[in-house]
């Protein structure tokens, strides 16, 4: 299993029997006109459906169940909605979704529907964690150590495109610079690119300032973090004390920058990029890159979940996590 965060779960679970039914998985033949059976797929389709390998998956599959009070009744047994559930949030399934599984379209949304709220949850409480100082510590590429070795946390604000609300004063807020209706949100990451906070939506006219001031984000802070950002994030007096914020150099009327703004912009990008690759990674959930319909609420659960099914992918930095992995069973 190739995730930290899996690891620590698998060891608070109690698998009992009734649980222990969905791992290992036994090969079936379909019935049922089901098409797609979690049973019969290999490693290399479970990450083409779900961007998640088979471990991941039948191990996320245990640990959620507990947060589950009742199953969802339908002919479709449980590993088969969650194979649905993650489908539909990695490709963007929606016409031809049910037909997958030989259910009706109706079907296979009341399933999503179900289990949205559940994953929503799980992910908040147990897989998008403010990591502690000595964790991050130890878990800090060492292309940090030169320039930002107190490296705490990269941020940076992203937007998904959602129907145009039928409120005017709604479709009004939620106007953003693309021309389109979209929600806005507040992603941040560990130097390891290991997702610790995912704000609630803004509507996209929000500025990077005012979501960030009203996200709740500045209270997981404490002195002695350092937080890179981008030039948008003028948010140093809404710090805590002894917090110091890293940003991109300014010219402040001036006609170029000095040489050493520009090699500290440079040292500062380069590392900074890794909340971009993180960002194009929640985007690799296709259902992000569509206009979504429905409520504030359930578009939240859904860039929650995508966002914590990030944390349970390989990091971005491989070697990082053979050392976390090798700390953690230790522990």
């Amino acid at each position: 299993i190739k995730t930290y965060i899996l690891l620590q779960l698998q060891q608070e679970t109690k698998q009992d029997g009734d649980k222990q039914q969905f791992w290992p998985p036994t090969p079936q033949k379909k019935k049922n006109n089901i098409i797609l059976s979690a049973k019969n797929l290999n490693n290399k389709d479970f990450i083409f459906y779900t961007g998640l390998c088979a471990d991941s998956f039948w191990l996320l599959l245990l640990v959620v169940l507990p947060f589950c009070s009742q199953p969802f009744h339908t002919k479709l047994a449980v590993h088969e909605q969650f194979l649905l559930v993650l489908m539909r949030l990695r490709l963007g399934l929606f016409t031809d979704w049910g037909k997958r599984f030989g259910v009706s379209r109706t079907t296979a949304s009341e399933i999503f529907t179900f289990w949205r709220p559940i994953l929503a949850r799980f992910m908040r409480e147990k897989v998008i964690v403010w990591l502690p100082m000595d964790t991050l510590n130890r878990i800090r590429p060492k292309t940090f150590n030169k320039n930002y070795p107190q490296a705490t946390c990269i941020i940076d604000c992203t937007e998904v495109f959602v129907q145009r609300p039928k409120n005017v004063t709604k479709g009004s807020q939620t106007y953003s610079n693309y021309k389109l209706n979209t929600y806005k949100l507040l992603y941040c990451i560990a130097p390891n690119g290991y997702v610790m906070f995912v704000s609630k939506l803004f509507g996209g006219r929000a500025s990077d300032n005012f979501i960030t001031k009203n996200s709740g984000f500045v209270h997981h802070l404490i002195p002695g973090d350092e937080i890179l950002a981008d030039r948008g994030f003028t948010i140093k007096d809404i710090l805590p004390p002894g917090v110091s914020l890293a940003l991109p150099a300014f010219t402040h009327g001036r006609k170029e920058l000095s040489e050493q703004e520009v090699t500290s912009t440079y040292c500062l990008a380069n590392v900074r990029i890794h909340i971009e690759r993180t960002i194009r990674r929640l985007k690799g959930f296709k259902i992000l890159c569509h206009v979504i319909s429905g409520r504030l609420q359930s578009i939240d659960e859904i860039v929650s979940i995508c966002a914590g099914l990030c944390n349970l992918q390989p990091l971005l930095i491989p070697q990082v996590l053979a050392h976390l992995c090798t700390n953690s069973l230790h522990d």
